[in-house]
């Protein structure tokens, strides 16, 4: 069984040993620089003195999701601040505790501090649940752009504009680890079908 409600609900969710493991794609400090990394800090502020480890899954591409014609001709994140004919581009975000709600929110801050952003964002959805509900507020024409994974929006049939690559990880319970559901699945993550398939996704490299 899994549930998708963001990577800080999965990582509280192992804490209090609801679950067995938890996709991590959470930015430490500096991310966006070379310094950065992510998930460390993360599980080292939350699970001290759990007995877990920390399994690389993949790398993943992250951007903008936008129209297949893209009206708005955003090619970076400093276009989501310009105006076109007068207006705006409308941007959905991801709900607080997703992993791309906090890249998205700590790039911006660092646009921001860097003098890049001329004025604040267009923000009219704060509420997008998964990366099929941020693709869907795209293509239905809820909003002109959201950040969001390479595979989502190619699923969606939306025009895409990368802006960076990301580390996700597998937290695991060590024990947990070692019984026949994870080691299923683990076993299944190394199979000729799964990795045809995150190729037909696009943007991961395992």
């Amino acid at each position: 069984a899994s549930l998708c409600r963001g990577s800080r609900d999965g990582l509280e969710r192992v804490r209090r040993r609801e679950a067995c493991a938890a996709l991590l794609h959470l930015p430490d400090d500096g991310v966006g620089t070379a310094a950065g990394s992510f998930n460390v800090a993360a599980v080292q502020d939350t699970m001290t003195g759990e007995d877990v480890v920390l399994l690389n899954w993949c790398w993943r591409q992250q951007g903008l999701m936008v129209a297949r014609d893209n009206p708005y001709r955003i090619g970076s994140l400093q276009d989501l601040f310009a105006r076109r004919r007068r207006t705006r581009p409308r941007i959905g975000r991801r709900a607080m505790g997703a992993g791309s709600r906090e890249l998205f929110d700590r790039l911006v801050a660092a646009l921001a501090a860097g003098g890049t952003a001329a004025s604040s964002l267009n923000i009219v959805r704060d509420d997008l649940e998964s990366e099929d509900d941020a693709a869907l507020a795209v293509r239905l024409g809820y909003v002109d752009a959201v950040f969001g994974a390479q595979s989502a929006a190619q699923s969606h049939g939306l025009g895409f504009v990368p802006v960076m690559r990301e580390r996700v990880d597998l937290l695991v319970n060590r024990r947990s680890y070692f019984e026949a559901p994870l080691q299923t699945l683990l076993a299944f993550c190394r199979t000729p079908a799964f990795a045809a398939h995150a190729k037909a996704l696009g943007g991961y490299d395992l």
